[in-house]
């Protein structure tokens, strides 16, 4: 029987065939770690979903039966892993926030707005004491609606706080005012206006003192000499007067009788 001859083609050819075979079998028999992989070349779309579990992004001493629940949870993400770049817009709603979970370390300074707080979503337990001040309120944006009765009190207002730009037509009456809060010399000065002397002879005489206009009559009085004083109110006639009438007590000598008016200047 002839042995076909060994060529040249015949050697090259099974070299090349071992070689194929060998170079496959090594490389299959390996794994492909992190540095058989170029920068950012797998994305999420080559990766199947539901197809990374915890046993796949754990650390060997955190391979444990606790966390090896085919999940990712705060467990299998490191410190600081997730930032804002992380997270797409409008990703993030209150299901996924835990209770008590955002504080006030985890807000930005001023990232949260009026537009970001729904109605009714914030009332006096989720305001800390002396947390609101002058300078957080803006102008007009607390009205009557928005205060609950006696909920200010006077140890709440700062002195000269509130004018009377600060207070409603007809808002405070009577019943809003404490006893003896308010004098008459705190709402403008008083000035006590003398009425001429009357002379008492025979007969009973009477004495006014009329305010100067544009101020308010409080109060009058008088003063007398050998008089007995029989009336002493305001004027029933004559505005912004007080009268004053009286007889002398010894008929054997005149006396006298002054009325006089305190007067609010306004």
């Amino acid at each position: 029987m002839n042995r076909p001859k060994l060529t040249y083609s015949n050697v090259t050819s099974t070299l090349a065939l071992m070689i194929a075979l060998g170079g496959t079998s090594a490389y299959a028999a390996g794994e492909i770690g992190s540095v058989d992989i170029a920068d950012n070349a797998i994305k999420s779309r080559h990766i199947q979903a539901q197809e990374v579990k915890s046993v796949d992004v754990l650390d060997e001493t955190l391979k444990s039966v606790d966390v090896l629940d085919e999940t990712l949870t705060a467990h299998d993400i490191g410190q600081d892993a997730v930032a804002q770049p992380e997270i797409a817009a409008n990703s993030v709603y209150s299901s996924e926030i835990g209770t008590n979970a955002v504080g006030e370390d985890e807000i930005q300074f001023g990232s949260v707005t009026r537009d970001d707080i729904a109605s009714g979503a914030v009332d006096s337990l989720e305001i800390a004491f002396d947390a609101v001040g002058s300078s957080e309120i803006a102008g007009g944006a607390v009205g009557g609606e928005e205060i609950a009765p006696d909920a200010v009190s006077s140890s709440k207002i700062a002195t000269n706080a509130v004018g009377s730009s600060e207070i409603g037509f007809n808002t405070v009456g009577a019943e809003e005012i404490q006893f003896g809060a308010v004098r008459a010399g705190e709402l403008g000065s008083i000035t006590r206006i003398l009425g001429p002397l009357t002379t008492i002879s025979s007969e009973g005489r009477s004495s006014t003192a009329t305010c100067p206009e544009g101020s308010t009559l409080l109060s009058g009085g008088y003063g007398s000499v050998n008089a007995t004083i029989e009336d002493s109110r305001p004027a029933s006639t004559i505005p912004q007067t007080w009268f004053v009438k009286g007889r002398r007590d010894n008929l054997e000598s005149d006396g006298s009788l002054r009325a006089y008016a305190l007067c609010l200047n306004g």
